[in-house]
């Protein structure tokens, strides 16, 4: 087998001079040139992985990637300021955050989102440890309308019961705290180590650089002193839920149902 037939099958690791000449053979263009050798000098490096801002193919393989992290990971733990985290979202809800974010990638298969976003769901049936801290504004904030946010918190407030899962609510009032600088998800691995993944508008990246982690593990132990405690952010969500479905039934968009525990572990 030759050299190149050894590359190109992945028999033999790959070296930016190899991949140069190669690249010239094959008469590639100079700007996609540049950008195959930057992915080959850092292939081995998580630190470099992140989304491409506008690029749809770079968005769908960055969901596969943050899956894969998440699957090798002992315990994740998610800061929230925004939106409801991925893990606990339902499917309305999916759609209604990936509606209103289509323009920045709108060639996106969002079909394809959707189903890698309800996929990764199935990591919360584990024995995985998983934390959300989530800001209490998550929970006022009427992404897809009522009837869909009532369905959502119920979720959550079902999910927490859950031994593996610890959620709690940061109240508006708690005013400048240790997460204040932005949202962000901590996870822990047996065998290599820990990485945090931060998240812009249109881009995410892993890093694992020790300051870095160190600091979000702090933030976080920082944070669960700031939040309420479990059951009584749980009892926040629940108040919350029955708040949105209020508003739902006066828009004749719900059945009547009465709000109880059965209910929520049916989510």
């Amino acid at each position: 087998m030759s050299k190149i037939s050894r590359m190109e099958s992945g028999h033999r690791g790959l070296n930016a001079d190899d991949v140069a000449a190669m690249l010239g053979l094959y008469r590639v263009p100079t700007a996609e040139r540049a950008e195959v050798l930057e992915l080959v000098r850092h292939g081995g490096d998580r630190n470099w992985w992140s989304v491409r801002p506008g690029d749809p193919e770079s968005v769908v393989s960055a969901w596969g990637t943050i899956r894969n992290f998440e699957y090798e990971a002992t315990s994740l733990s998610v800061y929230q300021t925004m939106f409801v985290p991925g893990l606990l979202q339902t499917p309305d809800y999916v759609a209604a955050v990936a509606d209103a974010v289509a323009s920045l990638n709108p060639s996106v298969d969002l079909d394809a989102l959707l189903k890698q976003r309800v996929e990764r769901q199935t990591l919360l049936l584990s024995s995985r440890q998983f934390e959300f801290l989530i800001e209490e504004a998550v929970l006022q904030r009427p992404v897809g309308g009522a009837e869909v946010m009532y369905h959502q918190l119920r979720r959550i407030a079902a999910v927490a019961a859950r031994p593996n899962v610890n959620v709690q609510v940061l109240k508006v009032g708690v005013g400048a705290h240790a997460g204040i600088d932005g949202q962000f998800s901590h996870l822990e691995f047996a065998d290599h180590a820990d990485l945090v993944l931060c998240e812009n508008i249109g881009s995410s990246s892993y890093v694992e650089e020790a300051n870095i982690v160190a600091d979000a593990a702090e933030v976080l132990r920082r944070l669960r002193k700031t939040a309420l405690p479990t059951d009584e952010s749980v009892e926040l969500i629940r108040y919350t839920a029955d708040q949105w479905y209020q508003h739902a039934a006066v828009g004749g968009s719900l059945e009547t149902e009465q709000l109880d525990g059965s209910a929520l572990e049916k989510e």
